[in-house]
């Protein structure tokens, strides 16, 4: 009776233990679900960057003569304080540099802001609305970069997931040994009770044939007491008796004696 308590009290903190690997076991699969999602991202990105690469190859590779040469990427224009060469420059913008557009002549020039609030001058021919493939490049890279090494944390999670999948294994198994013991615990709890209630209805059954028996003592003694008795009565009565005969015999011979003498002498 006294296990039933520590077992109960027991029984609560392992539901709340599976409870807690229940959502680290949920939390792990939507990071395997991300680490899917991301792989696939990878996947597109480095085909996204091969062709790129292949364009970006492409347009460098000119066959001139025997010798073969490139144009450079590393271009730089100039950003004038008026739509003309005669105007000032102001500053050398690399290839690649992000601009804001103010506004555009006829001449082939365009206005721009540069990130560092500068404004300027400069010809159009050399804008893009897109990025150039360089910084695309350069982009692309340290996306790919980004995503190994989310990967790579991806992967050390789903080894840690599986190593929590056997913990919850055996914390599962654990709770089911427990779950038997409780059971176990409850039986006896159970027999216990209907022992000490069939130990209840002895000590009554025992009090009441205690009972019985003193009243049978206290009977037997009386009876006993009584034939004691009844034997002493009985003997008094003999003795009397005897004690009678013997006083009445000898006159009853006296008698007898006088008459057959009287007989005698008629």
């Amino acid at each position: 009776m006294q296990s039933r308590p520590k077992n109960s009290s027991r029984y609560p903190k392992v539901s709340a233990q599976i409870q807690y690997q229940q959502r680290k076991i949920s939390r792990l699969l939507m990071l395997r679900i991300a680490s899917e999602i991301i792989v696939k991202m990878q996947i597109q990105i480095k085909q996204s960057l091969l062709i790129a690469f292949s364009i970006f190859l492409a347009s460098l590779t000119m066959q001139v003569t025997a010798e073969t040469a490139y144009v450079s990427d590393e271009l730089e224009i100039t950003l004038r304080t008026g739509p003309a060469v005669k105007n000032k420059i102001t500053k050398m913008l690399k290839s690649g540099a992000p601009l804001e557009v103010l506004q555009e002549n006829s001449n082939g020039y365009t206005e721009v802001k540069t990130s560092d609030g500068k404004t300027g001058w400069v010809l159009k021919r050399y804008l893009m609305v897109v990025p150039s493939a360089r910084s695309r490049l350069v982009e692309l890279q340290q996306r790919e970069q980004g995503l190994a090494a989310q990967q790579q944390e991806v992967e050390s999670l789903r080894i840690a997931a599986i190593k929590n999948e056997k913990s919850s294994e055996e914390m599962q198994a654990n709770n089911a040994q427990l779950r038997t013991e409780l059971e176990k615990v409850k039986n006896i709890a159970a027999d216990t009770l209907t022992i000490n209630e069939k130990n209840k209805a002895l000590a009554v059954a025992l009090a009441q044939a205690e009972e019985k028996q003193t009243v049978l003592q206290v009977e037997n003694e009386r009876l006993k007491n009584n034939t004691e008795q009844a034997w002493f009565l009985r003997g008094a009565g003999v003795i009397l008796l005897g004690m009678f005969l013997g006083l009445l015999i000898p006159k009853l011979r006296f008698k007898k004696k006088r008459k057959w003498g009287e007989v005698s002498n008629y």
